[in-house]
């Protein structure tokens, strides 16, 4: 048994999280009653559309979007982030383990490099073919799709070789969420 598991939270915590950058889109911002007692003041909590649990948002991650996206909560619906979690955070003189959001939103190839990409790169290239079967052979579909959407990518063939690895983590973490849903 996770123990994790054995003590279920309300918002999401770093356990949720495997050690990938995870790409998000902001759903709502609300303020929460996020502390043990009643006593406790509301915080910002962001709900993401790829997480039922919200993220209690602490002054660093808001410092951060708000530096992406301006100070205005309402304008941060619908914009993407990009979770990591930090496993080197102080925190009441103890190391612990945090939801970061990264300083950069994540950035979409352009449409012009796009279409020279793909003039560029043939399936029949062993290296593109490769990555196109390793991806197809994750039987994960949707969130295949979903992220060639959430990037901007067209089609398995566009992706950049630099980014191809992480493309397949980032599929095989969201099969792995929607498997354990």
């Amino acid at each position: 048994m996770n123990i994790n598991k054995a003590f279920p939270s309300k918002f999401l915590k770093a356990s949720d999280f495997d050690d990938v950058d995870t790409p998000c889109t902001i759903k709502r911002v609300v303020m929460e009653q996020a502390g043990q007692g009643n006593e406790d003041p509301e915080k910002p909590v962001i709900y993401f559309r790829e997480f039922e649990k919200g993220l209690i948002c602490n002054k660093t991650n808001s410092n951060i979007i708000a530096k992406l996206y301006g100070d205005e909560t309402d304008q941060w619906i619908g914009q993407k982030v990009v979770l990591w979690v930090n496993h080197d955070v102080q925190f009441k003189g103890e190391m612990v383990s945090a939801i970061r959001v990264r300083s950069r939103a994540p950035v979409p190839v352009s449409e012009p490099v796009r279409k020279s990409e793909q003039q560029t790169q043939n399936v029949k290239d062993p290296q593109t073919l490769a990555f196109v079967l390793t991806v197809k052979g994750l039987d994960a579909d949707e969130h295949v799709y979903k992220l060639l959407d959430d990037f901007g990518y067209g089609t398995l063939e566009a992706v950049p070789v630099t980014e191809r690895d992480q493309f397949i983590v980032f599929v095989q973490t969201l099969a792995k969420r929607a498997a354990a849903k």
